[in-house]
């Protein structure tokens, strides 16, 4: 299988002060990528002040140049009559052999797929699995979607009357579509980055589902120790504030010997990161 034929464009959303992510996902591409070279959408830069955000949009500026941009990206495609269509943001990561994992997921995905998950986080796991492909339900983030089709004219309807953050909208609504598929483990992840929707410092993240168990460690240690510990995989939690403490943790605990609840929900949502954040250790570091 040829992957460079498997989509017409591959396009990368990337903010225009954002030129780190471009030089970082160039040396990126230049070594092991299977599709068509990258192209560059410059995004709306929601998040600047300078794009007023209408009435009704409920989550804020970055999300709403998010979905702009998307959306323009979309229109673009379907303006040029194009039939397929890869769209990547500028925080995409991938490991070495994203060539054979892609090889796999397209001999293998049901011949009726529109849109296919090659990143997410799954809000709910995928169904009628069969050869690592499921059929999506809840599948959010929007840093590695391929489209072809009446999913392009899908996606873009979609995504062009959400009043909130795109993935809100698009993770269910692919749920309920029934051509959106995703392979069973993700190919493509996001980097450690700072988001600029967010604000967030994230670790590199592939949002893999966690094994059954996964040990808590108490820990006492030097700050320095703790920081190599990371090496190893040892994670610290998916929120911290300015001196390292878990926001929430922090909300579940507020004061010595009072408890809030949400302690199991708490530890589940962790453990999808802490899988998510040992995934990182085996990436292409540049």
């Amino acid at each position: 299988m040829n992957l460079k034929n498997q989509f017409e464009r591959v396009v990368c959303i990337s903010l225009a002060r954002r030129g780190d992510r471009r030089q970082r996902l160039d040396r990126l591409a230049r070594k092991c990528w299977p599709f068509k070279a990258i192209e560059y959408f410059t995004a709306v830069d929601g998040g600047s002040g300078r794009v007023p955000i209408p009435g009704g949009f409920i989550s804020g500026g970055g999300a709403w140049g998010c979905r702009q941009s998307w959306t323009r990206v979309l229109e673009e495609a379907i303006r040029d009559n194009v039939q397929s269509i890869l769209v990547l943001e500028d925080d995409a990561v991938w490991r070495n052999d994203i060539k054979e994992t892609c090889t796999d997921l397209f001999t293998n995905i049901p011949d009726d797929w529109q849109v296919v998950f090659l990143g997410g986080q799954n809000m709910r796991s995928p169904r009628d699995v069969q050869n690592g492909v499921g059929r999506t339900i809840n599948t959010q983030r929007t840093h590695a979607i391929g489209i072809r089709n009446e999913g392009i004219r899908f996606v873009y309807k979609t995504i062009a009357n959400a009043d909130r953050h795109i993935d809100h909208v698009l993770g269910p609504a692919c749920g309920k579509h029934r051509h959106c598929y995703q392979p069973v483990q993700f190919v493509i992840g996001q980097d450690a980055t700072q988001s600029d929707i967010s604000g967030r410092k994230d670790h590199a993240r592939f949002w893999s589902s966690p094994k059954a168990n996964y040990p808590i460690v108490w820990l006492n240690t030097t700050e320095e120790v703790a920081d190599r510990l990371r090496e190893y995989g040892v994670h610290y939690g998916f929120d911290l504030d300015d001196e390292g403490v878990d926001r929430g943790l922090s909300s579940i605990f507020p004061k010595e010997g009072i408890y809030k609840g949400g302690l199991g929900k708490y530890l589940s949502t962790v453990a999808w990161e802490a899988a998510s954040f040992t995934d990182g250790l085996s990436l292409i570091h540049i």
